[in-house]
């Protein structure tokens, strides 16, 4: 039972880091666009 929830945890972070490191460049770009 442990098992299992320790799992969906380790799901959750990789979706959440796999998120993040697509949506960062995204945001910078963004960032970037408007300063200009």
């Amino acid at each position: 039972m442990i098992c299992i929830i320790m799992q969906n945890i380790a799901f959750i972070l990789l979706i959440i880091i796999i998120s993040a490191i697509f949506l960062l460049p995204a945001n910078l770009f963004m960032f970037i666009a408007h300063s200009e």
